[in-house]
């Protein structure tokens, strides 16, 4: 199904946020995220302990995405309950001193569509709509990035898309 979606950047990704698979696209703009593995995996580790992982963000935009991830993290462990949730969130309040202060907010929110701009280094800003489809289990999510209507996304996510998978293997 992935490769069905040749003009919009799809993944499939846990509800705790490491990414299962991704099409060409997505492959572009976010790089392998499938290789990775344990907390690193998540997006929302990526983000509290990398710096590389906001190097791909508008700097006005990292307050938001933060508050978001971490409201995201607390109601899929608050719905899962389970060690590999708990471990998240325990390495994460151990590491990250933002991740802390946000986390004793005690947000809870579910992502389920959302607007992200992504600095990608050859196409420019790209303003995508996310939208996330939920399987039934709650466990995994379809997250489809479209391109914001006004904006020039479309068009540079052609480019992106003419370049190939760019040595993905």
């Amino acid at each position: 199904m992935l490769d069905r979606l040749s003009d919009v950047p799809a993944q499939v990704m846990t509800d705790l946020g490491a990414t299962l698979a991704q099409n060409d696209l997505a492959w572009a703009i976010f790089g392998d995220l499938t290789r990775l593995r344990g907390a690193t995996g998540t997006v929302v580790y990526r983000w509290f302990t990398d710096p590389r992982a906001r190097g791909g963000y508008p700097v006005q935009d990292h307050a938001t995405e933060s508050r978001a991830l971490v409201a995201d993290l607390r109601a899929a462990a608050v719905r899962r309950d389970d060690p590999q949730a708990k471990d998240l969130v325990d390495r994460l309040r151990r590491v990250s001193p933002e991740f802390e202060a946000l986390w004793r907010l005690h947000s809870v929110g579910v992502m389920r569509s959302r607007r992200k701009r992504i600095q990608h280094p050859e196409a420019g800003l790209l303003e995508l709509d996310c939208q996330v489809l939920v399987d039934e289990e709650r466990t995994q999510i379809l997250a489809l990035f479209s391109p914001a209507a006004g904006t020039s996304t479309t068009e540079r996510l052609t480019l992106l898309g003419s370049l190939g998978p760019l040595g993905r293997v």
